[in-house]
């Protein structure tokens, strides 16, 4: 039995583009590129903490999926239409400059209060990772800024809100898994 090319296609194509998904980090007008480099490495840390693989093509995985990253300063940023999140870990809540970069795709925002709300200690391991801490020195061979610990207090408030959906095509299920104060 021959299928139809379009079919084939169709079936092989479909999982892979289901299971990624698109984030803007955001970091603050001011960050350094040293800063964006702490930021960088902090987020790829909890990317790569549960779902990784060797051969994986994206910059990690969160809630099981494959994430593309975007990193860029809140006053150089410009929105895209296939958007999932809008990461803004040092930003207040309700920000209006970070959600008119949501708006067009309908992001789900990540910002300040929703890392306020997460469980307390989640940046000391869980027992079979050392603390953040720790592997962000070995990563890098320095001291995690407040920008870093905040990226990646907002990758994990990602994974959280992901997981248990297994998709980013729900924008308001994911908005009410976000923790909030």
């Amino acid at each position: 039995m021959r299928l139809p090319l379009a079919l084939i296609l169709s079936l092989t194509a479909a999982p892979a583009m289901a299971h990624e998904f698109e984030l803007l980090l955001l970091a603050p007008p001011e960050a350094t590129e040293a800063t964006l480099e702490q930021m960088r490495a902090a987020f790829l840390i909890a990317s790569h903490e549960r779902d990784s693989h060797p051969d994986q093509t994206s910059e990690g995985h969160l809630g099981g999926m494959d994430v593309q990253l975007t990193l860029s300063r809140l006053d150089e940023a410009t929105a895209a239409r296939d958007l999932a999140f809008v990461v803004a870990p040092l930003a207040p809540h309700g920000d209006a400059a970070v959600a008119a970069l949501a708006a067009p795709a309908g992001a789900v925002v990540v910002d300040s209060a929703h890392l306020a709300a997460l469980p307390p200690g989640m940046v000391q391991g869980d027992g079979t990772l050392p603390p953040f801490a720790e592997r962000f020195r070995a990563e890098t061979g320095q001291e995690p800024g407040p920008e870093a610990l905040a990226t990646y207090l907002g990758a994990r408030a990602v994974d959280l809100a992901v997981r248990p959906l297994d998709s980013v095509d729900d924008r308001e299920a994911l908005r009410r898994a976000l923790p909030l104060p």
